[in-house]
């Protein structure tokens, strides 16, 4: 439901529906499977933080979207303007 909302350009339903999505997993004797909760866990975030910078999507699409990453830490792989890391020590 959350990403039919987010299609409609709707963030603050399709916020409130992933939380609630969250919310369901944890509750869940078992939980969810690890996968999908981060993927869920990366997809509150992202829309909670875009929600709460309060930018219009409709009327600032990359502002928007630029809030919502600025919640999620990245990682980068494959830099090449980078110096290689020293090998490891052999384990004892």
């Amino acid at each position: 439901a959350s990403v039919a909302f987010v299609d409609r350009i709707e963030v603050v339903p399709a916020l409130d529906y992933a939380n609630q999505a969250r919310a369901a997993c944890r509750a869940l004797h078992d939980g969810c499977p690890s996968f999908e909760e981060v993927r869920m866990s990366l997809y509150q975030a992202h829309l909670d933080s875009g929600v709460k910078s309060g930018i219009d999507p409709r009327k600032d699409p990359r502002g928007f979207r630029a809030a919502g990453e600025g919640a999620l830490r990245r990682i980068w792989l494959n830099n090449r303007d980078r110096e290689p890391a020293p090998p490891r020590a052999p384990a004892q």
